[in-house]
């Protein structure tokens, strides 16, 4: 067996003769496979170098396929720490894989950079190499779509690896931009804005640790010697017992060490919010500077033609609005301003408003400096027409709608301008709590509930503004007082309807005005104190919030007898449900 394995080893290191390189390699394989061969006992005889170039060394196809295939065996057997070994022949063999004119070498190439290359130290290496990346790059503009599908395939790897991948895939910046100009007159565009979604994704990505790994590690780091300082403090602490005069010494250190670890507090509070804003911010700047923002701002204008790509950006825009929210880039005050342009005009296709109007939504879901740039004056008229003329028949822009108004009056300048809007955008979203669509109905009466949920307290005019608007009459429905309809809601044989009217006044009890209005709907009361209508717990769930909040009302005393309040509270107690109740932090009193 020694024997035979030093003239497999010599065959690899002198002989030219493909076949007999080929069957060397073969039997190398199947000796590594049964364990007749170690791994380690094979490097101490050759390097792991001259077995990347021998498995190269072929001119003929099946060979060739065959030596790389044998590589790929290779790496699958080496652990990391040996891999460190293939920094320096990496470039050759990949080089002279991809540079071959056989296209299924060129794949095989691909596939074996995808399983075994994507590594830290390869990654930089490669990043390093403006003829290697460029490589990577070609089969996916220039070559068949099997060719095309391994490259990309390569590059999604790189991109969702680390941000060291990323920067690798994108260089400084121009790469992209010209492999995406090339590819708008090719079917390959498709691919091209696939690898700018996926681009997004990863520098959005929270589990990234490029750098913000660091910021945690310091913040680890001053929390271990917060603790062996406490521990010397106790150590010292112990010594004050041995003498008066050292005691006084103490004292004074203790007292300076006060000081530090008070200056120590307020520079981990500072590290916080650094760790909390850097993420943004940098995820913002490597947009910018691997030229993905080029794109973007391309295919949000439209500037294609492609309404296809327009949405995708926007959806995936759409994901990371919290991120967008904290930037100060002018990249994105740049998407706010083209994304208010396209809402506001009459001309964008009406399958691209909804998700306009989604990617607003979400930017206002976030308190932050970035609300600034929605011009509310330019939107609210769009809103208005497009409520009035064209939601009837297109219930999935209608829903956009109500989220986007929510969105809006989650802001105080938002919800004074919807307030004060001529045909009324909040009573039209109101009024269709009476709708025959159960998704629009159910839409409304959440969003309205969710605004008067979080009216911002610091604003106490804000309710009573908003009030006025929700509780006025209008002649386009019988009933058109919002409790009136949710009475009626009430007694939906739909789950969901009755957990939503239950939710809305929820919403209304925490105002006192609120729970005012709702004195004078006597049958609002009537369905709450009845068990009978509601058997299941998520209902049971929400009648005793409201309960919670009635008990702690004066008002609601004087409509509800001692009697029937007792009797509903001991009824969900005993109920099948009776636990979940009784252990609530906010105990429901059987006396009233």
């Amino acid at each position: 067996m020694e024997k035979e394995f030093n003239q497999t080893i010599k065959t690899l290191k002198e002989s030219k003769d493909e076949t007999k390189i080929e069957k060397a390699l073969s039997l190398l394989q199947t000796r590594l496979k049964s364990g007749k061969i170690k791994f380690i006992d094979l490097i101490k005889k050759i390097t792991i170098p001259e077995l990347l170039l021998c498995s190269l060394n072929f001119s003929k196809q099946e060979p060739l396929a065959n030596g790389i295939l044998f590589v790929e065996f290779l790496f699958s057997r080496l652990n990391d720490s040996s891999k460190i070994l293939l920094s320096k022949p990496l470039r050759e063999f990949v080089i002279n894989g991809l540079s071959n004119r056989v296209e299924m070498v060129q794949k095989l190439t691909l596939n074996l950079l995808r399983s075994y290359c994507v590594r830290d130290h390869l990654i930089k290496e490669m990043s390093e190499d403006d003829k290697l990346s460029e490589l990577i790059f070609q089969p996916l503009i220039k070559g068949s779509s099997s060719l095309s599908q391994a490259s990309f395939q390569l590059l999604v790897k790189l991109i969702t690896t680390n941000l060291k991948g990323l920067l690798l895939v994108y260089g400084k910046g121009t790469r992209l931009r010209e492999l995406y100009t090339k590819g708008l007159q090719t079917e390959d565009k498709v691919i091209l804005l696939r690898l700018v979604e996926l681009s997004l994704r990863a520098l959005f990505d929270p589990r990234d640790t490029f750098s913000f790994s660091r910021l945690k590690n310091q913040k680890k780091q001053m929390n271990i010697e917060k603790k062996s300082k406490e521990k010397e403090k106790e150590k010292e602490n112990e010594k004050e017992n041995e003498n008066e005069k050292e005691k006084e010494k103490e004292k004074e250190i203790e007292k300076e060490e006060e000081k530090k670890i008070e200056i120590e507090k307020e520079e981990e509070k500072e590290k916080e919010k650094e760790i909390e804003n850097y993420q943004s911010e940098r995820i913002i700047k490597l947009i910018l500077s691997t030229g993905i923002s080029d794109i973007v701002v391309y295919e949000m204008k439209g500037e294609s033609g492609d309404i296809l790509s327009q949405m995708s950006i926007l959806e995936t825009l759409t994901n990371f609005s919290k991120d967008m929210s904290k930037s100060k880039a002018e990249f994105v005050k740049t998407i706010v301003s083209i994304a208010s342009n396209l809402l506001s005009s009459e001309e964008t296709f009406p399958m691209l408003l909804g998700y306009l109007m989604r990617f607003f939504s979400e930017f206002l879901r976030y308190d932050g400096p970035n609300r600034e740039m929605v011009d509310f004056n330019k939107l609210l008229p769009r809103i208005e027409t497009l409520l009035i003329e064209e939601s009837s028949e297109d219930l999935e822009l209608l829903q956009a709608i109500i989220i986007l108004v929510t969105g809006i009056a989650s802001t105080h300048e938002g919800l004074e301008l919807l307030c004060k809007t001529k045909k009324s955008i909040l009573i039209f979203i109101r009024n269709l709590f009476a709708s025959t669509e159960n998704p629009i109905k159910l839409c409304s009466i959440h969003n309205i509930s969710y605004i008067i949920e979080n009216i911002d307290t610091e604003n106490p005019g804000d309710f009573n503004m908003l009030y006025k608007v929700l509780m006025l009459k209008s002649s386009k429905i019988e009933d058109s007082d919002p409790l009136g309809i949710i009475t009626i809601n009430l007694k939906s044989p739909f789950l969901d309807i009755r957990l939503a009217s239950y939710h809305f006044i929820r919403a209304l009890c925490n105002h006192n005005k609120g729970l005012s209005h709702l004195i004078n709907f006597p049958e609002v009361f009537d369905i709450i104190l009845d068990k009978a209508t509601d058997s299941d717990k998520a209902g049971l769930e929400c009648k005793y919030e409201i309960l919670q909040i009635f008990s702690r009302s004066k008002i609601v005393k004087k409509f509800v007898s001692q009697e029937d309040w007792k009797q509903l509270v001991l009824e969900i107690k005993a109920g099948p449900f009776g636990s979940s109740f009784t252990h609530s932090k906010v105990i429901v009193s059987e006396k009233f």
